[in-house]
């Protein structure tokens, strides 16, 4: 059945020339692309917030809970439930919110909206090659298989049981983070008094600063089965190695890690665009690596790892990347900036010993993510088989 016959199609909004979003909370939060979480979209400290005073110009574009929200331009295809923390928050131009009649559960036409079926109609609706986008005709001409509510529950109460899980395992990641962080903070006071005994640069305590290779004239993406890792695939804590990654072949790989040499131990930290991210790689990676626009870096016997990690996800590291970036159309920081970050060094026994009190900790959010892993493998899966004829 085409989806405008069981779903109102409303358009999101940008925010009026000449005002800008805002980082002080209020009750306006504004839902752009990066935002979107699979599963549930949720309100977090990475969102932005249109400013009291702009808000009655956009007030009629806004979301509620259990709206279906999807990316049409840029980013097309990501597909998000909003969850209650963002009811009646605003949505930017760049997605629309997908209101089901009453023959059709939210639940239901998001599981069809990630499931390869749905994935392919999405496909078929984008046009533009310089700008691709997915206009409102053809999201109203996406055909989606209806069945009976009652089947439709059936098929969320399946697949929404693997969602509960991962949500599950993610709320025990945050709470162990939150828990490694007030270590690392209570661990040492004095790291950034700049006027301490033991003030170095972070070139001073690490082995090697590298990056990817730039495809160019070196190799061509799209072929191969491994995965070509760029800012947009991973975030702080967490890597992205899905449909969304570029893929290279095994001799793009090779010359790739010549120049990275990326091993376990390393930490990723995002160069340009969304400055700052940064991911502790746990194995030496054997099917994928990173862009030019990724940094790699690795510490030396003086420090871990772990106190690398913690030391670049700190708020003092964040700003002076901000603060030290530049360029007129997408910022970025140098090697050398990063190379040149100070702090005041704690002596080698008490990064040793927050070390042996976190590594548990770190072992642990390792292991979760490899269930979420599995249990996201397996979602797919269960979406394919509950999207399929003899299903359906």
């Amino acid at each position: 059945m085409e989806l405008k016959k069981v779903v109102q199609i409303k358009s999101g909004k940008r925010m009026p020339k000449g005002s800008f979003l805002s980082n002080i909370k209020n009750a306006h939060p504004y839902i752009k692309v990066k935002d979107m979480q699979d599963y549930k979209t949720k309100l977090n400290d990475n969102f932005e917030y249109v400013p009291d005073d702009i808000f009655p110009k956009i007030s009629k574009y806004i979301v509620n809970t259990g709206n279906v929200i999807l990316s049409i331009v840029g980013t097309i295809g990501n597909v998000s439930i909003i969850d209650k923390t963002l009811n009646n928050a605003s949505l930017t131009e760049n997605c629309v919110k997908l209101i089901p009649n009453d023959t059709l559960l939210s639940e239901y036409l998001y599981y069809f909206l990630i499931s390869p079926k749905g994935k392919a109609e999405i496909e078929k609706g984008i046009i533009g090659s310089t700008q691709p986008k997915l206009p409102f005709y053809n999201i109203e001409q996406i055909n989606i298989p209806l069945v009976n509510k009652e089947h439709q529950q059936h098929i969320v109460n399946i697949i929404g049981s693997i969602d509960d899980l991962i949500e599950q395992y993610n709320s025990s990641i945050n709470k162990l983070w939150d828990l490694i962080t007030l270590k690392y903070s209570k661990s040492f006071p004095n790291i950034h008094n700049l006027k301490g005994v033991n003030v170095i640069t972070l070139n001073d305590v690490c082995d090697r600063f590298a990056t990817g290779l730039n495809p160019r004239n070196n190799f061509k993406l799209g072929y191969g089965t491994n995965y070509y890792v760029t800012i947009k695939n991973f975030e702080t804590g967490n890597l992205f190695l899905n449909d969304k990654c570029d893929k290279v072949d095994d001799d793009a790989l090779l010359k790739i890690n010549n120049r990275s040499d990326l091993q376990k131990g390393d930490i990723l930290f995002s160069g340009i665009g969304t400055i700052g991210r940064t991911y502790l790689i746990p194995e030496t990676p054997v099917n994928w690596n990173i862009s030019e626009s990724v940094f790699s870096i690795r510490p030396s016997k003086e420090i871990s790892s772990e106190f690398l990690y913690l030391l670049l996800t700190d708020q003092d590291m964040q700003s002076y990347s901000h603060d030290n970036a530049s360029g007129s159309v997408q910022k970025g920081i140098r090697m050398a900036d990063i190379k040149a970050y100070k702090f005041n060094l704690p002596s080698k026994e008490e990064i040793f010993n927050f070390t042996n009190n976190v590594i548990n900790l770190f072992n642990k959010i390792e292991n979760f993510k490899k269930q979420i892993t599995y249990l996201t493998n397996l979602k797919a899966l269960l979406t394919e088989l509950g999207m399929k004829p003899k299903w359906v």
